[in-house]
Order: structure tokens, then sequence, then C-alpha cells
């Protein structure tokens, strides 16, 4: 059986500034059944006034399901993480998910907010072996996965005395190559390859600073 369309609203790296006009479009707002933010929505990943400001302005978009999958900057969902404390201050209408799945309205999704090593930042990979052993928990039959980092050559170039370089993880890479039933992959974290591509009916979405709104269906 189908299920139907569905419209995601993908957001990323609003880093405290989420109640900026751009993050808060009413026409994008009020076509989307989905909104997704796929981390480093603080500013400063210690202070808990702004956190609980960020938690309030999510929880309340006038969007059916919110999705909310941290990044590098946000070390407070890593230390509760780690701690197994703290889910309880996230309001009820808000999936987090740190390496877990969820189904809505018939698509079944998939969030981790792990990216390679980088500054001794939250929610890192260490080589090889962590990452494939990371991403070896992506389930093989989801249909939108989230992750605060791209894959390797897609999305996640940054410019540097060399040139250009790629940055994405090239693991995530691997593992997104044998998602068969995947239809996007959501992700932000490169502030300046932040857009959307299509790479073997697979869509992709950079929203870092930014939002795009996706329509899925199968």
């Amino acid at each position: 059986m189908s299920s139907k369309p569905l419209n995601l609203l993908h957001l990323s790296d609003t880093h405290g500034n989420y109640h900026h006009p751009k993050f808060n479009e009413p026409e994008k707002l009020a076509n989307s059944d989905v909104i997704i933010h796929s981390g480093d929505f603080t500013a400063k990943s210690d202070n808990w006034e702004e956190i609980h400001d960020f938690l309030n302005w999510f929880s309340n978009l006038p969007v059916k399901h919110k999705i909310l999958v941290p990044g590098n900057h946000d070390r407070a969902f890593e230390v509760f993480e780690e701690k197994n404390t703290g889910r309880h201050q996230i309001p009820d209408n808000v999936h987090l998910l740190v390496d877990e799945s969820i189904t809505l309205e018939g698509y079944r999704f998939y969030g981790s907010p792990y990216t390679p090593e980088f500054c001794n930042w939250a929610f890192q990979l260490y080589g090889a072996e962590d990452s494939i052993e990371k991403w070896r928990k992506v389930p093989d039959n989801i249909d939108v996965l989230i992750t605060h980092g791209p894959a390797y050559g897609i999305l996640d170039t940054i410019q540097n005395a060399a040139g250009k370089v790629s940055v994405g993880c090239p693991y995530l890479l691997a593992r997104i190559e044998k998602l068969h039933q995947l239809q996007v992959h959501l992700f932000g974290h490169i502030h300046e390859a932040n857009g959307m591509t299509t790479l073997e009916k697979v869509l992709y979405s950079n929203a870092a600073t930014t939002s795009h709104l996706i329509k899925i269906s199968k």
C-alpha cells in the first residue's frame, strides 16, 4: 500500500538564529508535513536558556511532525545522551533522533548527529573502525536519512589554501550506496556547500544556514 506524498521542511545550522525570518517563512511552514532540523541549533552548546528557547520555538511551529538531530556544536545533548539524562526536557511533540529511527505517515526516518573528528567537538567519529561501526547501524529500509554532516563528495567542499577540498565522511557514503530504498539524505554542517543535488535517484539536501522544502512520495 502506497503512502501519501509528504512535504519535508529541512533546516540546519541555525546557530541560535532560529527566530530569523528565513527560518520562519509562513508559506513553507503551511505547506510542510514534517519539519527537520539536522543539527547545530545552538550558538553556545552549554547555554540551557538558549536551548530551552530553541525547543520552545521548534515545538510550537505550526507543522504536524517535528524531528530534531543534534550536531557537533550541540554538546549539551551529547552529555545528556552519555549520562542518559535530559530527554525529559524535550517537548513531547519533538522526536529527538540520536542513532534512532521513527516511522511517520508511512515513511521511515533515521537520524544520527555524528561527524568525522574535528577540533574536539561533540558527537565525533574517531577513524575508520568507529565510523564503519556507526554507519552500520543505519537500517537498510529507510526512506529518509538525517545526519549532521555530509557524505564524502556530496555538497561537502570547503575552500582552503590548496583550493576546494571535500570533507564529508567516506564511510557514510559507502553505507548510503547500499540503502536501495533511500529517497532523501538531509544534512548540514558545511555552510559554504549548502544546496541540493540528485545523484542515483537520491536527493541530497545541505540546508546549512538556510531551509529547503522537499516533496517525497512512494
